[in-house]
């Protein structure tokens, strides 16, 4: 079995650049279900880790991507079959396809959940000023429902992922244009433009933990690899492994852009988790959020169609194994899921509206495992099975990482949730405790 990661010599940018065939609509379809809100929270990772450490950590978690999708994609040429589900099961068995199910619907409706969580935070202020009515609940509720139910679902009902190109080239341009404000802003920094080099480090390691699973996930594209491949003209995993590495130093670019500008611009006065949130309430500021809020509702779909081939594959009972693309369910069927699908988001954001715990938990232990686990299980599991030769060092190099950054993930996230989030109040609030009883006793015993 030829299980070598091919196209790496494509130029002086080929570490990440596959500039053999760039295929530009389908580019920046992908890169747009990349970029996700993710992108907002750049500054604020910057902040944490550092610029040198953090342009590292970006840099670090687009070449794991690659690789990743590079090993599913060659794992499915290996086995004649181009659906992460049926892979899974072809290959690990039934236990994988449902794991691969399970995580791709959480992981992916966390991150719509995540999108209009975004835009209830940043479009009833906007609205409240525009048309001079109070801020409250029940607005921020009638935006998320309009937004989800007349634009969100709508869109999510298109057949085709491609069809989206020429509104995923509208998100992109927004998010250069994003790029463009914060360094605006970056240069007229009160503080002057080298502040951030005065007022903090370029390396702080000590927060590693909690900003890595954000740069690792947030170029994840593992779940539309499959998705997008069966919508190109044609399909060929060659191309499709060019328009993932263009994708991936698109978004790797534009990161950046906003991550150190925003950084620079926001960092003499704190940094927050969302970049739109350091902007002041001006009239550029409230076109901004607008434009994002329109950008986000282009995204949605994007995460809802592998969420839909997720739930139609649970469901499905024919077998599907031996062809390589699923049969096609009827129209109402795929209809309802997406319906039933924008509906449980909408419902999930406007029950929990503060869900950051579940997103980062959701994240470090769906997303580790369907991003970078299990495509290193099924590249190990087919060279065992065909049994046509060992890999190449280069594809066992890039499994070991993939693999152990994956798990790696998955034990950072169980030691914050179970020590950071649980155990660490509890001990705090049993020394307070014994702290309480020691004094009383102390006080008794001088009476």
């Amino acid at each position: 079995m030829d299980l070598t990661i091919k196209g790496r010599s494509h130029g002086i940018l080929s570490f990440f650049f596959h500039s053999a065939s760039l295929d530009l609509q389908n580019v920046i379809t992908m890169g747009n279900s990349i970029i996700g809100v993710s992108i907002l929270a750049m500054p604020w990772c910057f902040a944490k880790v550092g610029v040198l450490l953090g342009t590292i950590l970006l840099i670090l978690g687009g070449w794991l991507t690659r690789q990743s999708c590079t090993l599913l994609l060659d794992a499915s040429i290996a086995n004649r079959c181009f659906s992460y589900e049926y892979l899974s099961l072809m290959i690990c068995g039934k236990w994988a396809k449902l794991a691969v199910e399970i995580c791709t619907i959480g992981f992916l409706l966390g991150v719509c959940v995540a999108f209009l969580v975004t835009m209830a935070d940043l479009l009833p202020p906007v609205i409240s000023r525009l048309l001079n009515v109070p801020e409250s609940g029940t607005l921020r509720a009638l935006t998320l429902t309009v937004i989800a139910i007349f634009i969100a679902l709508p869109l999510s009902l298109v057949y085709k992922i491609s069809n989206l190109s020429n509104l995923s080239a509208f998100s992109i341009a927004f998010y250069i244009l994003l790029a463009l404000k914060v360094f605006l802003d970056a240069l007229a920094n009160p503080q002057g433009p080298n502040s951030w080099y005065r007022d903090s480090q370029s390396w702080a390691p000590q927060n590693f933990l909690a900003v890595f699973p954000i740069f690792a996930t947030g170029l994840s594209c593992q779940t539309q690899v499959f998705v997008m491949y069966e919508s190109l003209s044609e399909p060929s995993p060659h191309r499709m492994k060019g328009i993932i590495a263009d994708a991936v130093f698109m978004c790797i670019l534009l990161y950046w852009s906003v991550g150190f500008f925003g950084y620079l611009a926001f960092s003499g006065t704190g940094v927050k988790g969302d970049i739109l949130l350091n902007l002041t309430d001006t009239a550029l500021s409230d076109v901004v959020k607008i434009l994002y809020a329109v950008t986000a509702a282009i995204s949605f779909p994007l995460c809802i169609f592998p969420c839909q081939r997720s739930v139609e594959t649970l469901i499905n009972k024919s077998g599907g194994i031996v062809s390589n693309k699923m049969e096609e369910e009827s129209l109402f069927q795929s209809t309802a899921i997406t319906v039933i699908l924008v509906v449980i988001t909408l419902v999930t954001s406007l029950l929990i509206p503060d869900i950051e715990t579940i997103l980062n938990l959701s994240g470090s232990t769906m997303g580790a495992f369907i991003c970078f686990v299990l495509p290193a299980v099924i590249v190990m599991r087919t060279a065992i099975i065909q049994a046509k030769g060992p890999m190449t060092i280069s594809t066992l190099f890039s499994v070991v990482i993939v693999l152990a950054v994956g798990i790696g993930m998955m034990l950072a996230c169980l030691y914050q949730v179970s020590f950071v989030a649980i155990l660490q109040p509890w001990l705090w609030q049993f020394s307070d405790t014994q702290g309480d009883f020691l004094v009383e006793e102390t006080a008794d015993t001088m009476d």
